[in-house]
């Protein structure tokens, strides 16, 4: 049987320093890293490997449980930003 640390820590990281925020809201929403995985269509093994949301997942996740995409990935997704790269909701194009 592992021990509590074992199974607090992964790659010799506790769960704390390796859990992205934006992955941390997504499992709270979600309620668990089954259930997160499950709207996913993932195992919840692959789920609890990752870092951070890997970003063709983030569309999903923000239909599933409303979390806007600036909040799931802010280094891909910055606030406004649109999660295909385009531009802002409501942006004018200028000439």
């Amino acid at each position: 049987m592992r021990s509590l640390l074992a199974q607090q820590t992964q790659l010799g990281k506790p769960r704390a320093e390796r859990a992205d925020p934006g992955l941390e809201i997504a499992l709270q929403a979600a309620g668990s890293v089954p259930r997160l995985a499950e709207l996913l269509g993932l195992s919840h093994a692959t789920v609890s490997l990752w870092r951070k949301i890997p970003k063709r997942h983030v569309p999903t996740i923000e239909t599933g449980l409303g979390i806007p995409p600036h909040e799931q990935r802010p280094d891909a997704f910055p606030r406004g930003a649109e999660p295909g790269g385009g531009p802002p909701r409501g942006a004018v194009r200028l000439a």
